[in-house]
This record gives structure tokens, sequence and C-alpha cells, in this order.
């Protein structure tokens, strides 16, 4: 096995972008074609103070109504608010559960109470003429 103590040279790749990337060179004719279809300031100007266009009537004033559309991009987020639940937090379910729990346990206890009262108050068919119980004799005195 040979070991060599010496460094290996290492080549370094060159990472540079062209001159052309960051800035352009135009030619002349291209600069000309440029300057006419670019907008000066006298111009913006000049047809600023024409007014709105006159052709079609809808185009009048202003083409959109800034009020009128926040109002309705705030009516939609209140209604994606409204609509968007969040979930309760832990607390709020366990009392929900409980809640829940609760209630069956009265509806049980309520169903339970109406058939006792049925019981108590049923009367069954048979002897109509049952024989009265003989009065007892009191055994002591005091009784």
């Amino acid at each position: 096995m040979k070991v060599s103590l010496r460094e290996p040279i290492y080549e370094t790749a060159k990472q540079e972008r062209p001159r052309s990337y960051y800035f352009s060179s135009l030619t002349e004719e291209e600069r000309s074609r440029y300057a006419e279809s670019a907008l000066d300031y006298e111009s913006v100007l000049r047809d600023a103070s024409l007014g709105p266009y006159r052709g079609w009537a809808r185009f009048r004033g202003r083409v959109l109504d800034v009020q009128l559309h926040n109002d309705r991009i705030e009516l939609s987020s209140q209604q994606d608010k409204r609509l968007k639940r969040r979930r309760p937090g832990q607390k709020q379910r366990l009392a929900r559960r409980m809640a829940q729990q609760r209630e069956k346990e009265r509806d049980e206890k309520a169903k339970e109470i109406k058939k006792m009262i049925k019981r108590k108050f049923h009367k069954r068919g048979g002897k109509k003429n049952k024989k009265k119980p003989e009065p007892t004799l009191p055994r002591f005195r005091t009784e």
C-alpha cells in the first residue's frame, strides 16, 4: 500500500456570469425603436389633460370603482371567516361530551320515572270483589 504525503492540487472553476447577463448592449437601431415606443413625460401630461375617453360611454370616468371593489372583497373575507370554524379547546370539548352524557342520563331517568308512575297506577283485571281484610285486634292496649 502506497501513502503519499503530498496534498492534491484542486482546480477551482471560474463561476462568473458574462457581462451581457447584467448589462445590455443595444445597437442604434434598437435604441431608436425603444425611444419610439416609450412614453415621455410631456405626452403623459397632455393625455391626462384631455380627460376620460369619450368614445365609449362605459369608459367615462372611473373604470374601476375602488370602494365598491374593496367592499366586495371585505364581504367575501367575512363570509370565509364565518365558514371557517375553529376547533374548540380541550376543556370545551370535554364539557360538551359531559353535557351529552348528562343529557342521556336525564332522559333515562325521566323514562324510568314514567315507568314507575305507570306501574303504580296500573290497574290489572281480575277479581272485582276482593275480600276485605279482617280488622286485627290490637295486641296491646296502647295500639
